[in-house]
């Protein structure tokens, strides 16, 4: 079984790998803002919390799903779930960008930033955070029955 800090292993090495490229082959050289990486610490610290919170939801609920695909072997599990989670979740980022409100109160948060880099992809509203939540936990566990 996959555990809550293999999990965190992988995306943490994955995520240094990317940050020490971009250090040593940036693409361009932006200004970031002054407060950028006190903000960042503060919503990863959240994130960080949130992620144990999600693991706990999905270990926790107990539904075979409505599609279930939870007896498939965990490759075959994470490649389906992966690209129905992708494809719903491009389209709930265009929501976010073409709903006026989605847009003023959570996402313009995470474009708020005046440079581009690896790290970006985690400065979201902790709202966003919460909200990607649920859909996650809405495809993988109520529709799907997908196993961590």
């Amino acid at each position: 079984m996959v555990t809550f800090s293999t999990i965190a292993f992988f995306q943490a090495a994955i995520l240094a790998f990317f940050a020490a490229l971009e250090r040593v082959i940036p693409a361009r050289s932006h200004k970031k803002s002054k407060f950028f990486y006190v903000w960042l610490i503060a919503i990863s610290a959240f994130g960080i919390f949130w992620l144990r919170v999600v693991f706990y939801l999905w270990i926790s609920i107990s539904f075979a799903g409505l599609i279930p695909i939870g007896s498939l072997p965990p490759l075959e599990q994470g490649l389906f779930f992966y690209l129905f989670y992708s494809f719903g979740n491009y389209w709930l980022h265009r929501w976010k960008h073409s709903n006026q409100w989605l847009w003023k109160y959570l996402h313009t948060y995470h474009h708020a930033p005046t440079h581009m880099e690896t790290f970006v992809a985690f400065f979201r509203h902790p709202f966003e955070m919460l909200m990607n939540t649920v859909y996650l936990l809405l495809i993988g566990k109520i529709v799907f029955g997908a196993t961590p």
